[in-house]
């Protein structure tokens, strides 16, 4: 079926065709310039969070630093030679065993994972001497 052909009789009619369009702006537009005003937190805001930060860490490692002192403490002051060393044997195991935990966890998760690179050879053997 073809369209009849449909002629203007003037120029003004063919110009007029803002009735199509709307005038308004798009509500993507509106939205994102509201979103733009808006920067992000305040500057009070950011200085608070990381000054709890800040003391948070403090606090937990200053209790972690008193509760080795601590033990170290009391193994030092068992009066036997004997039971002196077995007190710092013990006292060795509850100081290295969560951290030997967390490092055979970690190479657990990390071992078969094919996204995660692994270090070139000549980067290992750096870290190998360095060790030493």
């Amino acid at each position: 079926m073809a369209t009849p052909e449909f002629k203007f009789e003037s120029e003004a009619q063919e110009e007029d065709v803002s009735y199509l369009s709307v005038k308004k702006k798009s509500k993507i537009e509106r939205c994102t310039k509201k979103l733009s005003t808006h920067s992000g937190p305040s500057k009070l805001i950011v200085v608070l969070k990381w000054i709890t930060t800040t003391l948070f860490a403090a606090v937990i490692l200053a209790s972690l630093v008193s509760s080795k002192i601590t033990l170290l403490g009391l193994a030092w002051n068992v009066k036997s030679g004997t039971e002196r060393e077995e007190a710092f044997v013990m006292c060795l195991v509850v100081l290295l065993a969560p951290n030997v935990i967390s490092l055979v966890r970690a190479l657990w998760n990390v071992i078969g994972r094919s996204d995660i690179p692994w270090p070139s050879k000549d980067c290992m053997a750096l870290v190998s001497l360095k060790t030493f």
